[in-house]
Order: C-alpha cells, then sequence, then structure tokens
C-alpha cells in the first residue's frame, strides 16, 4: 500500500495535469523530472517544502488541494467498501452495478484504483462475463506476476489476487508454488499492510484453509482457521466465522479426531442462527450432510 505522501503525489499531479501543465513546468526550479518520477512510484520522498513549492505551481490553495485529497480518498474508500460487502454477500449482480455506476470515475489514489479493478474482475468471472483464463491474466497484469512472488512482503491486494488465481488455475505445478508462497506469507505475517483490526484478514485466512483442505493438508486447515477465528474474537465480527469453524471442522475430520470436528460444526451453525440467513444456514445443512454423511435432524440436538 502506497503511503499518504506518496498519494498525495499522485493526486497533485492529476491536478497538474487537468490544468495543462506539463510535468517539466511542474517540476521546474524544485527537483528534477526523474526525482518527481521516483517519487511517484514510492522509490523516494521529497521534503513538505517541496511539496508546498509544487501546490503553488498549480496556483491553488494548499490546505485546500489537501482537504479535496482526503474527502476523494474517503470517496473511494466507501466505493470499494460497498463493493466489496457485495462480493461478501454473494450479491456479484449488485457489485456489477456499483462497478459499472463507478466505472469511469477518476481515482486518485492508486492503492483504490488497484482495489477497484481487482473486484471488477473477480465480478466479471463470477458472473461469467470473462473466462478463467482471462481472469488469470487479469490478476496477475494487477500484480505484477511473477515478479511479484520474488517479493519478501505482500501487500493485501496481491495476497488476494494470489489466492483467487490458486482457486480457479487448473495447472497443479502452479497452483502449488502460489500455495508456497502464500502459505509463507500468512504463516509469518509477511504483509506490508497488515491490520489486526482489518475484517478482511479473516476472509484471507477462511479462503486459504479452504484450499488447503482440496489438497488435504488437515493440521494446516486446522492452525489457519484458527487464526481467523482468533482475529473475529478479537474485532468482534462474524465475517467469515461460519466457514472458518466449518472448515476447521473439516480439518479435525480429515485429521481423524471427530469430537472435536463436530464441536467445531456446531458453533458454525450457532453462527449461522445469529446471522439469521435462512439461505445461506440451508446451503451449510447441504454441505455438512454430504461431507460428515450425518443427516442433520440427528445432529442438531439444541
Amino acid at each position: 500500500m502506497k503511503n499518504a505522501s506518496q498519494e498525495f503525489g499522485l493526486f497533485i499531479d492529476n491536478l497538474r495535469s487537468t490544468r495543462n501543465i506539463s510535468r517539466e513546468e511542474f517540476v521546474d526550479g524544485i527537483l528534477s523530472t526523474r526525482q518527481f518520477q521516483r517519487y511517484l512510484k514510492g522509490e523516494s520522498s521529497i521534503s513538505n517544502e517541496k511539496i508546498l513549492k509544487l501546490v503553488d505551481k498549480i496556483e491553488l490553495d494548499f490546505f485546500s488541494v489537501y482537504n479535496r485529497f482526503l474527502k476523494s480518498s474517503n470517496i473511494e474508500h466507501q466505493i470499494v467498501n460497498q463493493i466489496y460487502d457485495h462480493i461478501m454477500a454473494l450479491e456479484y449482480k449488485d457489485s456489477y452495478e456499483l462497478i459499472q455506476e463507478y466505472k469511469n470515475h477518476t481515482f486518485t489514489s492508486a492503492h483504490y484504483r488497484k482495489l477497484f479493478d481487482l473486484y471488477d474482475i473477480l465480478t466479471r468471472h463470477k458472473l461469467l462475463r470473462i473466462s478463467t483464463d482471462m481472469a488469470v491474466d487479469y490478476f496477475e497484469n494487477i500484480i505484477d506476476y511473477p515478479k511479484c512472488m520474488k517479493n519478501e512482503i505482500l501487500n493485501f491486494i496481491e495476497l488476494t489476487a494470489l489466492i483467487y488465481i490458486a482457486q480457479i488455475i487448473t495447472n497443479e505445478q502452479k497452483k502449488k508454488k502460489i500455495m508456497l508462497k502464500l502459505y509463507d506469507i500468512l504463516k509469518y505475517h509477511k504483509i506490508s499492510d497488515f491490520n489486526v483490526k482489518d475484517g478482511k484478514m479473516a476472509v484471507v485466512y477462511s479462503v486459504f484453509a479452504k484450499l488447503l483442505g482440496t489438497q488435504e493438508k488437515y493440521p494446516e486447515v486446522i492452525y489457519f482457521t484458527k487464526k481467523g477465528i482468533e482475529l473475529c474474537e478479537l474485532n468482534k465480527t462474524t465475517n467469515s466465522l461460519a466457514h472458518l469453524y466449518y472448515y476447521c471442522a473439516l480439518g479435525y475430520m480429515g485429521n481423524n479426531n471427530m469430537a472435536k470436528a463436530l464441536s467445531n460444526a456446531k458453533k458454525a451453525f450457532f453462527v449461522l442462527e445469529l446471522e439469521n440467513s435462512p439461505l445461506r444456514y440451508k446451503e451449510f445443512v447441504k454441505k455438512f450432510e454430504s461431507h460428515f454423511n450425518i443427516k442433520f435432524s440427528e445432529f442438531k440436538t439444541w
């Protein structure tokens, strides 16, 4: 994730463009064009004094410009969060409509622009508007794959894209490499913008645990679902909690511990009852009977 200074630099560079000022003219007498380009890419920083001089070149009041920047960032935060909420609720048609509404929005934040594009690709793939191969190509372009695989630390966008790629690709060798990278990143918290107060990370643990389950890595499934459950408890949220308990149950079943498997399955249904979503509850009942080979009516004793 870009720092606030760099995001502000991108914002004023966009203002510079709208006022038809060339980049060379914009930085003349303040810093070199090369220095400014490196600053916009996040490769270096510049002093507050130089930032003030750059804003003065646009002939606008600094505080007015900065307030516009903050307002714009807040709006963009709201946009991508609304799209994310629709995706988490499996409301892909609603997320698609929202994406179309803001398709031509000029994002001042490169971070939110990438998140928007990420959710756009995911939504279109879920609605079968693009093929799996196209979706993978788009995701890889956003995160500069495979170059990003060499990074010691990943950001949230890279992490999310890699997890989705791992879910949909058919190339088992490529999937294995991505899974090993994800395991290292999540096991040792190598995430640049990791925030323990962000419920989105619980979703990441949930999806990754599901992927591990398809590889029959049951101890790892238990480990990562417990990490996700801890996050939910810390943040007092049920975001993905039912899935986490359920995948944990499957992990214990695969590990031949049926008592703990049924205990965690029961917790998953307790969470679903609190969420009061009959459709989701029905889907979980169907999955439970299929995975555990037990009639739900015989299982539910509470």
